[in-house]
């Protein structure tokens, strides 16, 4: 992070792809680490931002599920420092009811989700803000020494932070997975029957009470709704399988 000859912000980046945010601060081992690549021994530094532009912060609000999705992952992410960062300019707006409503969710996440919201109306002003924060991130770390910087709170090894960020697995997602490996069962029939019987408690209490039938009005294609029914009682009641098919 500095200033170029013509007094122009310059902030050394490297592209990774990140589990969750769009920017934080790592720190590498001198001996065995690659340029553009985390490795083994890389260390996130307890701090990750998202970056929106209006334009995308407008479209991720009506997608409701994918902002409760990213905000979801960055609060998995154990890091004790997460930024929310909108950048444009607001007055810009046409519409007064997206103004309300951009202001609304910034309250929302500083409020409710506990981030730190911060707004730049340009590109430059984003990349000021970030460069202090590097500045600070040096701060920080640069007079500890290892030990010391490896009991900070929020310090994670990129490989951490993936796993902290990923969905928690449910019973519900196995058993869709498992439901893929049957035999003949299209993969809109497989989401039928997860949503139908989202646990395999709730599959085999319907085949035990409906018998060879029990799947009939969950399966496809129409026509053979009936055979298919059966042949996916036979795969959970018969007594041994049939060979598979070369």
């Amino acid at each position: 992070w500095g200033r170029g000859a013509g007094g122009e912000p310059r902030l050394a980046v490297e592209g990774w792809e990140l589990p969750c945010g769009d920017y934080t601060w790592c720190a590498r081992p001198r001996r065995g680490a690659t340029q553009g690549r985390p490795t083994s021994g890389t260390l996130v530094l307890g701090r990750v931002i998202e970056r929106k532009v209006i334009s995308d912060f407008l479209s991720t609000l009506k997608n409701g599920k994918r902002m409760r999705e990213q905000c979801e992952m960055m609060r998995r992410s154990g890091m004790h420092s997460i930024t929310y960062l909108v950048q444009g300019n607001l007055g810009e707006l046409e519409s007064a009811s997206d103004r309300d409503r951009l202001h609304a969710k910034m309250s929302e996440l500083e409020v409710v989700s506990g981030f730190q919201v911060t707004h730049t109306k340009t590109a430059e002003l984003t990349y000021m803000y970030v460069g202090k924060l590097t500045e600070r991130v040096r701060a920080e770390f640069s007079t500890l020494s290892v030990r010391d910087a490896l009991r900070a709170p929020g310090l994670v090894t990129y490989a951490e932070l993936g796993e902290a960020a990923r969905p928690p697995k449910t019973v519900a997602s196995t058993w869709a997975r498992m439901l893929c490996h049957i035999p003949h069962i299209t993969p809109h029939a497989v989401e039928n029957l997860a949503v139908h019987w989202p646990t395999p408690l709730d599959f085999f209490r319907a085949l035990d009470a409906n018998g060879r039938l029990f799947a009939e009005d969950v399966l496809d294609p129409p026509g053979k709704r009936p055979k298919n029914s059966e042949r996916l009682h036979r795969f959970f009641t018969a007594d041994s399988y049939a060979p598979a098919e070369g």
